[in-house]
């Protein structure tokens, strides 16, 4: 994990950082507790170990609680939760889906259309440097648009601005915003509150984290995001999406937020 201005400005993580290994590694050798076995102290250890991942994850994003952050097993996962959690839940609005990003994202976003026709997909342009054409958004979203899906691939230096004049755009459309987000995290603070973003999507592997976990955070409070889970089973995740937890590799992506986080906290007390 870089710490200083320029390694965090130029260096797209290409392994996962030592720091975030020795944090994970008590998890891959000798506490291997299910998180959700609470009638014993290993799955107490476990559940510790999860939820403060969840707040370091919140720390990172702005979020106002740990418990908004929904955990998965990949990026794709945490997309598609997103999408399809929100369109499935919110049938009683509608199920109108406005999406901008690069092609492949864009062509994901139309195989979670075609395989689910009820989705109605609306695409909004980014310009050069990755912006969406408000004009655009205005002209196309609807009174049964309930999902705008942003994917974040380029940095430019008014990211924040932008995002929060789309959240805005949203919030007085009453479209929840949701924002993929590749390795900006490890480049710029991202500040779900300040920029109105209703899911945000984490990479662990993009942030120098271990590969095979994701988070997704998902707001509880103004508005309340309902999201309807595509894997039922044990309810873990409060529902949202069963599976025994990954303890190891949710510690590590907690960690890895972490130090993103200390990174732009230096780099803010230097500038």
């Amino acid at each position: 994990m870089p710490a200083s201005n320029s390694s965090l400005a130029n260096r797209v993580p290409e392994s996962t950082d030592p720091r975030v290994l020795d944090e994970m590694m008590p998890y891959l050798t000798e506490l291997f507790g299910n998180a959700a076995s609470l009638n014993h102290s290993f799955g107490w250890a476990a559940q510790d170990a999860c939820d403060r991942a969840r707040d370091q994850i919140a720390a990172a994003i702005g979020a106002r609680s740990g418990r908004e952050v929904v955990f998965t097993s990949s990026h794709l996962e945490s997309d598609r939760l997103a999408v399809l959690g929100v369109a499935t839940a919110y049938t009683d609005r509608g199920q109108h889906v406005l999406a901008s990003g690069s092609e492949c994202y864009l062509r994901h976003m139309r195989e979670i259309a075609e395989d689910n026709e009820e989705i109605e997909l609306g695409l909004i342009p980014l310009d050069q440097t990755g912006v969406p054409d408000f004009e655009s958004f205005r002209k196309v979203a609807r009174g049964n648009t309930v999902l705008y899906s942003l994917a974040i691939e380029s940095d430019t230096e008014d990211l924040s601005a932008h995002l929060r004049t789309v959240g805005q755009l949203c919030r007085e459309r009453g479209v929840l915003f949701h924002v993929s987000t590749a390795d900006i995290l490890i480049r710029r603070h991202i500040s779900v509150e300040d920029a109105h973003i209703d899911l945000l999507t984490l990479d662990s592997r993009k942030l120098a984290g271990p590969p095979g976990i994701s988070a997704l955070y998902v707001r509880a409070r103004k508005p309340m995001v309902r999201l309807a889970p595509l894997i039922d089973g044990g309810g873990q995740e409060r529902g949202r999406r069963s599976g025994t937890l990954n303890v190891a590799g949710i510690v590590g992506l907690g960690a890895a937020c972490h130090f993103c986080d200390e990174a732009h906290k230096l780099m803010e007390g230097s500038q």
